[in-house]
């Protein structure tokens, strides 16, 4: 497995450049990767590496964000009978909130 961050050539290019293609994965993409002017900052890398973990533990990928805009389907771990402490739990799904400012806001506050 690897894991890449494209995120980081588009800061390193400067925000405003469009050179740069984005491709997304569902599920994996966070709602902001979806706008032309979404933010993005940590909080995005937050989102990703949170689904690449939901995905580990349950062996599916949560819900396209977009698709959980207007009614969050997201299936909490310990629903799928995924063994997790309640803590543990409670940080993944903070971590895969859609809106940006209910998520961490930084790998660290992770």
């Amino acid at each position: 497995m690897k894991l890449l961050d494209f995120g980081a050539a588009r800061f390193a290019a400067g925000e405003h450049s469009r050179s740069l293609s984005i491709i997304l994965k569902p599920g994996y993409a966070p709602e902001e990767h979806y706008r032309t002017r979404g933010k993005q900052g940590p909080w995005t890398d937050v989102y990703g590496l949170a689904a690449t973990l939901y995905r580990a533990i349950t062996g599916t990928a949560p819900p396209e964000a977009l698709d959980r805009l207007d009614e969050d389907e997201l299936i909490a771990p310990s629903r799928l009978g995924i063994g997790i402490a309640p803590a543990q739990e409670a940080v993944l799904l903070k971590a895969l909130a859609v809106r940006a400012a209910a998520r961490y806001p930084s790998m660290q506050d992770l």
